[in-house]
């Protein structure tokens, strides 16, 4: 998808985001920064951890509630406002990650998009192409959950993204900032300054 923004449109080359690293060589690890964390897979997760969280049946709620928690919780918020000074600052193209590439990530890349003045459809666009991108990995590993005695329909809603579990970050940053630019200043401490490099850096 090529975001468009008032007669311009977002560069390609310079911010990537990606699923777990935790199959990257001794060689990428290498070129990757000295603080990043490699994540687990869901599947590293099993059998109690997960079960704890579908004891409710209600992963979707789960779900929301988390990316809530994405904009709530302040250590969020400081990785998020890292990663935009990051890009802001020009050393090259950056790479965020987080688990499965799609909730972290989605929100960081939803915040970066709107910043930059990105038409809410389109970011909701580039949200939701998550699905399409994890959709044989995520069938592989329902099968192999399925062989824990859990329902696939219960752990489908983990494993994808939902429009409302972003409405519910959206709704998340509006509760406790009012407007998504008193979020940005107030929220992450993004001055006016790094928000014109942003749009420097990433709009041509």
């Amino acid at each position: 998808m090529v975001a468009k923004v008032a007669g311009h449109r977002v560069r390609y080359g310079l911010v990537y985001r990606s699923a777990s690293l935790s199959e990257v060589t001794p060689t990428g690890v290498a070129r990757l920064a000295p603080n990043d964390v490699v994540s687990l897979t869901l599947l590293e997760l099993m059998p109690d951890v997960l079960k704890a969280i579908l004891a409710d049946d209600k992963p979707g709620e789960f779900m929301a509630l988390t990316y809530r928690g994405f904009v709530h919780d302040p250590a969020s918020r400081k990785q998020f406002a890292d990663t935009l000074r990051r890009i802001a600052s020009g050393q090259g193209a950056v790479l965020y990650h987080c688990t499965e590439g799609k909730d972290r990530t989605g929100v960081m890349t939803a915040i970066l998009l709107t910043l930059l003045g990105v038409d809410k459809t389109q970011v909701y666009e580039d949200y939701l192409r998550s699905n399409q991108e994890l959709a044989a990995k995520n069938k592989e590993e329902l099968a192999e959950l399925a062989k824990y005695g859990i329902d696939p329909s219960l752990i489908e809603p983990l494993l994808t993204v939902r429009t409302s579990y972003l409405d519910a970050a959206f709704d998340q940053i509006q509760r406790d900032y009012g407007t998504f630019d008193t979020f940005l200043t107030k929220g992450l401490g993004i001055d006016t300054a790094t928000q014109k490099a942003l749009r420097a850096q990433l709009l041509q």
